[in-house]
């Protein structure tokens, strides 16, 4: 068993959020621990929850890979996992500069059908 977890959630908002890191670290804690709401266990998390927000799908698919890099090393060790990773990481790097390369040829494409010349 590791030492953290990822979730990918979706909320409506920010404050949804907030109450819902709260509750489920302060239940997921009484869950291990035995713990009874009331009577103080001591201090069960090393850390503050660290969040991200994802905009893209680009983003999206990066954490994607992020995870089954994660699953690889639970089940087939930590150089399959950085095999992975750095696989995995090449072809977002490609995809990256494809979208790249064809969003500017779009962008021309678009200037060019605007420019009074072509009209």
């Amino acid at each position: 068993m590791g030492n953290h977890l990822h979730l990918k959630v979706r909320f409506k908002d920010k404050k949804r959020m907030g109450q819902f890191l709260k509750s489920f670290a302060a239940t997921l804690a009484r869950a291990i621990t035995g713990a009874k709401r009331g009577r103080k266990f001591g201090k069960f998390w090393d850390g503050l929850v660290y969040t991200r927000t994802l905009f893209t799908k680009f983003e999206e698919l990066g954490l994607r890979g992020y995870f089954e890099g994660n699953r690889r090393e639970r089940e087939l060790g930590y150089q399959e996992r950085e095999r992975y990773l750095k696989s995995f990481n090449q072809f977002l790097y490609r995809l990256r500069r494809t979208k790249a390369r064809t969003q500017n040829q779009l962008d021309e494409m678009s200037t060019n059908a605007c420019s009074p010349a072509h009209k």
